[in-house]
């Protein structure tokens, strides 16, 4: 019986401490943001106060709304109401946000937006299609907001060897419970959401003087990549079984691959002189380049 008391009472003690722990961890966050207003929010406001979070922690905030950059370029609105009107009908936008930064929004801004009314889910690379390299295991690849009618979808950009790697919302085996939870449907936005991309680290701007909010610099360039990007992750481990079953090679092999050598680089010599954008897109060549970096985008 003893044993039973005390067993509650450490229990009760825990309850304790935890809650101490979230109430300090609520007002740590509410004292580097002293002007904040736990107030209702209009739709515009909240277009707004996203950005203006992120800014406070110097984090940029990426506007990568297809329907919006559109907009953008053929318009060249100055204030978020334009976005909003610009179709009332389909309140989805998506942003994007470089993955080092996760931790602190996570930590320092989730709290705000939820005191505010959002409510908010974290897509995670639980069971991806391919298999991801080991650092990108069960890491954040969408956050999802809801805020009444609105919904804001971040991509997470997750720095890789020289571009942005963006995951897909399928590799989370939990996606339907959290947005069923919500009262969300990704139905008319699932070519957006449910692939992998590879994205060029792009230059960016402030948009319509918007604190924290950034668009890419080269809107077309920016489009055009994304529509067509497919991300395809290296089969590292095939790659390297290959090489190893074929690690003998003879003379006549060697004569050939001496002599494609020769071929390849002559070719490449003539399409740098002549400013020929080439690439490779498959073969051995390819799968070589992928035991050495682990790596490519796929053919564009």
């Amino acid at each position: 019986m003893a044993s039973c008391t005390t067993v509650l009472v450490c229990c009760l003690l825990l309850v304790f401490i935890l809650a101490q722990l979230f109430a300090y961890n609520k007002l740590s966050v509410m004292k580097n943001f002293p002007s904040f207003q736990t107030s209702q929010l209009s739709d515009e406001e909240a277009l707004l106060e996203l950005p203006l979070l992120c800014s406070r922690l110097d984090i940029k905030l990426y506007l990568l709304d297809m329907k919006c950059l559109d907009y953008v370029q053929s318009h060249n609105p100055k204030h978020a109401k334009d976005l909003l009107l610009e179709d009332q009908f389909d309140k989805f936008y998506s942003f994007g946000m470089d993955g080092k930064n996760i931790h602190f929004f996570q930590a320092q801004i989730d709290p705000l937006l939820q005191i505010k009314g959002f409510d908010i889910i974290y897509i995670r690379n639980i069971q991806p299609e391919q298999l991801p390299r080991p650092t990108f295991k069960n890491k954040v690849v969408t956050i999802l907001l809801k805020k009444q009618d609105l919904i804001f979808h971040i991509y997470v950009l997750h720095p890789r060897e020289g571009f942005w790697w963006v995951g897909s919302v399928t590799s989370d085996p939990y996606l339907s419970g959290h947005l069923n939870t919500l009262g969300l449907s990704l139905a008319d936005h699932v070519y957006e959401v449910n692939s992998e991309r590879a994205l060029e680290k792009f230059q960016s701007k402030p948009f319509a003087q918007i604190p924290g909010l950034y668009i890419p610099d080269n809107i077309t360039h920016f489009l055009t990549e994304f529509r067509a990007s497919k991300f395809k992750e290296c089969p590292v481990s095939k790659a390297r079984m290959f090489s190893k079953e074929h690690r003998y090679i003879t003379s006549q092999a060697f004569r050939f691959m001496h002599k494609s050598y020769k071929l390849l680089s002559r070719v490449a010599s003539i399409m740098y002189h002549s400013n020929v954008e080439f690439w490779l897109s498959s073969g051995t060549c390819l799968g070589k380049f992928c035991i050495q970096f682990h790596h490519h985008k796929g053919s564009r």
